[in-house]
């Protein structure tokens, strides 16, 4: 979410253009391998993670379920219901140098699993503790939407989404806004890959920053409180308001890059969202990846 990410790529691509990394060994395997793990936020939290498809099975926080011998192509598991006073809060997958990365749904608490050949990929499930109280909240309505799913009935031109002065738009909000204002967000812990040479994970950090809502909640513009960091503009991707998309571009040290950054809304003072990068800089390859948090602290 700040800039620290675009330096990090930066200083990596270099360092693996000039040999800095130690080179793996590729290897060449027929099949390929797809692993989930379940880490939680205090680790060790009790209770069962059930999951159905490729890979399936019972484990418990801090497990892994494995699925061998597979062969090209698409795979998937989802996870059941969590424990209760755990919530899912991001999927990340290792694979984000491959052709075709895995990638990770939390509405849908999916992993979906894109194997090139002799792949072995991992994908972590991150659940954190919550308020019961908020749990029962978001479970009596306010639980994630479906990106495809329709809009919310009752949503009238003019409505005032997200803290907006009432009348200050004429249009039609989204069923799901965030609201305006200040909110903390949280970086977990990501990862960066360049080709064979370089797998290393990110270091997860803190900071904060201001939502301002245009258009009805069509678009929200994210000012960080950081000073030099550029503005973050996402837009709806439908009616529903549950997903969000956008993306920071420019140069860092010379190298010309771009951030994706994706938003799932848990409510509207819940953002959990991911956000990826790939550059190419002589011949090199480098794909960022990290899973964030963004909680609404005020006005």
């Amino acid at each position: 979410m700040s800039q620290r990410d675009s330096k990090a790529i930066t200083a990596i691509v270099a360092l693996a253009m000039i040999g800095g990394a130690a080179a793996q060994t590729p290897q060449d395997p027929l099949t390929g391998s797809a692993i989930v793990r379940v880490e939680t936020d205090p680790p060790g939290a009790p209770g069962n993670f059930t999951f159905t498809g490729v890979p399936g099975g019972t484990i418990v926080a801090g497990g892994n379920l494995t699925a061998t011998a597979l062969g090209d192509g698409s795979y998937s598991t989802t996870a059941s219901t969590p424990p209760p006073g755990l919530a899912l809060v991001s999927i990340s997958c290792d694979d984000g140098a491959s052709q075709t990365p895995s990638r990770g749904a939390v509405p849908a608490r999916t992993a979906n699993f894109e194997f090139d050949r002799g792949e072995t990929v991992t994908c972590v499930f991150r659940y954190r503790k919550v308020d019961l109280a908020e749990e029962s909240t978001r479970s009596a309505g306010s639980k994630p939407q479906d990106p495809g799913a329709p809009a919310k009935p009752g949503t009238e031109p003019g409505s005032a989404p997200g803290g907006m002065p009432a009348g200050s738009e004429s249009c039609v909000a989204p069923a799901m806004v965030p609201k305006a204002g200040k909110w903390n967000i949280s970086n977990l812990p990501g990862r960066m890959v360049c080709g064979t040479m370089v797998n290393m994970p990110l270091t997860p950090s803190q900071e904060t920053g201001t939502l301002t809502i245009q258009d009805c909640g069509w678009t929200v513009v994210g000012t960080p409180m950081a000073e030099g960091n550029a503005p973050l503009t996402m837009r709806a991707v439908d009616n529903s308001g549950s997903v969000y998309t956008g993306t920071v571009g420019g140069m860092q040290d010379g190298i010309p890059m771009t951030i994706e950054f994706t938003w799932n809304l848990n409510s509207d003072e819940w953002i959990v969202g991911d956000l990826k990068s790939s550059v190419t800089q002589q011949g090199m390859t480098c794909n960022m990846s990290r899973p964030f948090e963004l909680r609404y602290s005020g006005g």
